[in-house]
């Protein structure tokens, strides 16, 4: 089932794949992370994790290395930092 909401109206539900392109700041990002990652079976995306980005204000790439600290569980299944980036997390 595809769900497309705003993330602050959707209650975490269990899924296999989660795809996060919400607030780009790097608390809210690691607020959607720590809220929908133990709901969440295999995969996670994100998008606009370029380092890059950070001077615009983003912070989702700074987010993704805050919640992988917290979170064994989780590492970086693919990332490119190319243009906006785009990162996946593999639940180990």
């Amino acid at each position: 089932e595809f769900i497309n909401k705003r993330i602050i109206d959707t209650d975490p539900i269990e899924c296999d794949v989660l795809y996060i392109d919400a607030d780009h700041t790097e608390d809210a990002a690691y607020s959607d992370l720590t809220r929908f990652a133990p709901k969440t079976k295999t995969f996670i995306g994100l998008h606009d994790t370029s380092p890059a980005l950070r001077n615009m204000g983003y912070g989702v790439d700074l987010a993704i290395i805050r919640f992988l600290k917290e979170n064994p569980q989780w590492e970086i299944f693919y990332e490119d930092t190319k243009t906006c980036g785009l990162t996946v997390l593999k639940r180990v």
